[in-house]
């Protein structure tokens, strides 16, 4: 599978990093580790409206970002979600936990 990331600053909700393609468990630790990244100088917002597969790794990778954020203080929020993303947050709990703006 395949996953695109971009990055890019946006005035309102600091860095965004757009996830186009796969969030699977072959592409999800290179998600996870540009998110680590990005939160040790800003606040995050990562885009998921490109993701065409999204399970058990994506959510995973998004709670391990959301604790490290909340470690660090620094605001993370996801945005643009799939319909099978939101299904997927709902049954793990997830949504009430992370921001989805």
């Amino acid at each position: 599978m395949v996953l695109t990331i971009r990055r890019r600053w946006d005035p309102l909700y600091g860095l965004m990093v757009e996830a186009d393609g796969a969030l699977d468990a072959d592409t999800c630790p290179v998600l996870q580790a540009t998110l680590l990244t990005a939160l040790t100088e800003t606040a995050v917002c990562c885009d998921l409206g490109g993701a065409s597969v999204f399970g058990a790794a994506a959510a995973d990778t998004l709670a391990v970002v959301h604790l490290h954020a909340a470690y660090l203080r620094q605001p993370f929020s996801i945005r643009e979600i799939s319909d099978l993303a939101a299904s997927v947050l709902r049954i793990t709990g997830l949504d009430a936990i992370l921001t989805i703006v």
